[in-house]
């Protein structure tokens, strides 16, 4: 069974997007995981607004990945996130 990965980026860019480790920051490994993933067909990313140009930048042209972006997140946004992604 295929599955779709969730990966929450923050609200604010900030130290995730530092080149800090040979070359790469911890969005862009975050990233490499979910494609490793043999069973995840979709990574949705949930961000701010004011993090989504980062976002953009880190997965240019990458078709695997999709941005959902929100001043602020509630529990309830995230669900409501996923149970509209599920259902495409």
């Amino acid at each position: 069974m295929k599955s779709l990965t969730i990966l929450f980026a923050g609200t604010e860019p900030g130290h995730n997007f530092d080149k800090v480790f040979d070359g790469k920051s911890s969005f862009d490994l975050c990233c490499n995981w979910t494609r490793s993933l043999k069973s995840s067909e979709k990574t949705v990313i949930l961000t701010g607004k004011k993090a989504t140009e980062e976002v953009k930048k880190a997965i240019a042209g990458n078709d695997y990945f999709s941005i959902i972006s929100k001043d602020e997140w509630t529990n309830s946004d995230i669900a409501g996130a996923v149970a509209e992604e599920t259902s495409k």
